[in-house]
């Protein structure tokens, strides 16, 4: 069976849900507007941002009061039109409209369930529809900001995130280069390079490695433990010459040129280099 309504069983019942939504669009789109229109006709320093939230108008008014004390303009407390319109909204919005409302769809029950000839509607239409574009946009504002206070609550962390990670990956390249040059300075007998990183006299490898300056566990791990849960970055170790070598860091976060070359054959990861001699490091950051 086809669910099939008629047009004219649709037509004599003007109160049914289609027709409440229907009505309730075009008095949000239409009616608030012109009182916003109407209210500039006769002040032109007042602007209705939103009729739906009160508090809006009432934080971008404290931000303008904000503005023009910080720009050395004297603010006198007083009370003016744009309070009286922010309390009618208040009233508005939050006391008069949802008891129309609830009138509207108790008055709507009675004229469905009447069996004599019914006129047409009017006084409910109006009420539901006016209301409820009311309560409708109060509830989407009350339910907006959170989700968005929330997308931006996980952006911020994120970016922190991505700094916390690019910092630690600093210190950690600081610290191993303050390992690489005691290890310089410090006699081959005694586990040291003896005043070189490479062709080293030593049993083993004659050109220092990471394994060396033991960055087994890093620093800012050390450091901080479970409260900074670092990621795991890869470092490697390009010696030059007897006296000059780099530490290249490659993070895990992606950086801002998806297609660059990490020392480590990835693409695209945040990476931090220290050049570093006996006295002098250098530091670059590349892909940030």
């Amino acid at each position: 069976m086809k669910f099939r309504i008629s047009w004219q069983e649709f037509k004599a019942d003007p109160l049914r849900l289609v027709w409440v939504a229907l009505y309730t669009l075009v008095f949000g789109f239409a009616f608030f507007p012109l009182v916003a229109f109407i209210v500039k006709l006769f002040n032109r320093d007042i602007f209705l941002y939103n009729s739906f939230a009160p508090f809006v108008e009432a934080g971008g008014f404290m931000i303008a009061q904000g503005v023009a004390r910080f720009s050395g303009k004297e603010i006198v407390p007083e009370w003016t039109l744009y309070h009286t319109l922010i309390l009618a909204e208040i009233v508005t919005c939050y006391v008069i409209a949802p008891a129309l409302f609830l009138w509207g769809l108790k008055e709507r029950a009675v004229w469905r369930q009447a069996s004599a000839e019914r006129r047409f509607p009017i006084k409910i239409v109006l009420a539901l529809g006016l209301s409820a574009s009311i309560v409708a946009g109060v509830v989407f504002l009350s339910l907006a900001p959170p989700w968005i206070a929330y997308s931006v609550r996980g952006s911020l962390m994120e970016a922190q995130k991505v700094q916390a990670n690019k910092d630690a990956l600093i210190n950690d390249l600081n610290f191993a280069a303050l390992r690489v040059q005691s290890f310089y300075y410090v006699d081959v007998r005694e586990g040291g390079g003896g005043g070189r990183w490479m062709n080293i006299r030593r049993d083993g490898s004659p050109t220092l490695t990471m394994d060396d300056i033991g960055l087994s566990t890093l620093m800012a791990q050390r450091v901080f433990g479970k409260l900074f849960p670092q990621q795991p970055s890869r470092f490697l170790m390009n010696v030059h010459t007897a006296d000059s070598l780099t530490i290249t860091g490659v993070a895990v976060e992606k950086g801002d040129v998806e297609n660059f070359e990490n020392a480590d054959g990835r693409k695209g990861r945040i990476q931090v280099s220290i050049a570093v001699t006996p006295k002098k490091i250098k530091v670059t950051l590349d892909n940030e």
